[in-house]
């Protein structure tokens, strides 16, 4: 944390480096407990002048992961909007949002929301680090709505993205 701040501190230092070092400093924070200082180094990151478009995504996609785990799922909500209506931002960073947005629709009892969020990040694929945790909140809003039947098929395609040695039970853990 003191590195990271000892960079934030540096008169003259690039904005990129700066937004890095408060979101890696945040990512930090969190690690150690400290939610509100995390929050605190991602608002700075977004609100940082001619900070990087994918660092101000990266600092709003981790500042409503941060939300979501505090249960501000509308604060959650509002970051993972706010990546996915940037304009220019990655694919990748983009995915993340979506499936943040899925998670908190679906903590704010929106299913169908939710469902449609899911389904939007699996036909952007961004990442296949992002698709399993979409086929599982995907899977557990189906059920949520009483659609079992759609919830297995779901299930029996999760053999795409999982070793097909992974018995079902483990794969919604």
């Amino acid at each position: 944390v003191a590195d990271y701040t000892a960079v934030v501190n540096l008169e003259g230092a690039p904005a990129e480096y700066v937004a890095c070092a408060l979101g890696s400093r945040g990512a930090a924070k969190r690690f150690l407990g400290d939610s509100q200082g995390a929050i605190a180094d991602y608002t700075a990151v977004a609100d940082l002048p001619a900070a990087p478009a994918e660092g101000v995504a990266l600092a709003l996609i981790c500042r409503g992961t941060a939300f979501e785990a505090a249960s501000d799922h509308n604060k959650a909500l509002s970051d993972f909007q706010s990546v996915i209506d940037m304009p220019g931002v990655s694919s990748e960073h983009r995915g993340l949002a979506m499936l943040g947005s899925g998670v908190a629709l679906t903590k704010l009892h929106r299913p169908t929301e939710a469902v449609a969020r899911f389904e939007e990040c699996l036909e952007l694929r961004a990442s296949s680090e992002s698709v399993h945790p979409v086929f599982r909140w995907l899977i557990e809003s189906c059920l949520q709505r009483g659609r079992a039947e759609e919830a297995a098929r779901l299930m029996a395609g999760l053999h795409e993205f999982e070793p097909a040695d992974t018995p079902i039970e483990k794969r919604l853990e």
